[in-house]
């Protein structure tokens, strides 16, 4: 695959600017397009994450990614300095691009998928990347750890997964007064979805605070960001056992 031209990566940079507002230091525009041929190298080899096209990459990955920073920025949040999770990530998505273009935040990936994490961990290396952390394990068991349960700021899922056991094992992370930031298409964040959810937003002491709607350019769909703001202390039974949330949702 051929690496994007300096025109397309133009028009993408006039893109996070115009729509998300972000505005790329020339060292993060640099980043990019490392982790963009790292990951195009690694993909040949591994299945590590799908796209058809350079530009695909750009926008639907990279561009999508960094799209919960206008939430943050809504809610009169800054990244820089926030304690920051990102749990179920696969390749790095949507910590990677959020760690570059906001390098001074703390933030933990947590992913089952070894061979994903060892991409993740290459790129920190790669690139340099201070206070980020790689645990390799599931997010059920890790948020009943006391040095992970209760202690984010932000938390970020993009795991294609249902809503209510998305909350379910999001929640737990966060401080109270945090935010789980949860990707979803538009029609997955319907109010049928929520309503859906309704158990687990009870059960888990949240509320669903702010959303933000977008569209990417090349995709049909519209894309939705749902930030859920943790009101109480989750109870101790939650998260469930590992695979419980998604067996028998809330």
């Amino acid at each position: 695959m051929e690496n994007p031209t300096p025109e397309t990566w133009l028009a993408w940079s006039n893109y996070l600017r115009s729509d998300l507002n972000i505005s790329l230091s020339d060292s993060a525009l640099d980043n990019f397009k490392i982790l963009f041929t790292e990951l195009v190298e690694w993909n040949e080899k591994m299945n590590l994450i799908s796209f058809r096209s350079g530009e695909e990459l750009l926008y639907r990955h990279f561009a999508d990614s960094l799209a919960c920073f206008k939430l943050v920025e809504n809610n009169n949040m800054r990244f820089e300095n926030l304690r920051v999770i990102d749990i179920g990530t696969g390749a790095g998505f949507p910590g990677l691009p959020c760690k570059i273009a906001a390098p001074s935040i703390n933030i933990t990936f947590v992913e089952s998928i070894t061979k994903k994490c060892g991409f993740i961990n290459h790129i920190k290396e790669k690139l340099k990347l201070t206070d980020t952390a790689i645990l390799n394990t599931r997010a059920e068991e890790l948020a009943r750890d006391s040095a992970h349960r209760s202690k984010y700021d932000i938390l970020l899922s993009r795991a294609v997964t249902k809503l209510s056991p998305n909350i379910e094992i999001s929640i737990p992370f966060l401080k109270r007064g945090g935010l789980a930031l949860i990707y979803k298409t538009e029609k997955t964040a319907s109010k049928e979805e929520l309503l859906l959810a309704g158990n687990a937003i009870a059960n888990l002491k949240c509320g669903l605070k702010d959303s933000f709607t977008y569209t990417l350019p090349g995709q049909e769909n519209k894309y939705t960001i749902l930030a859920f703001e943790k009101l109480g202390e989750t109870p101790i039974q939650f998260p469930r056992q590992t695979g419980m949330p998604e067996k028998k949702p809330l």
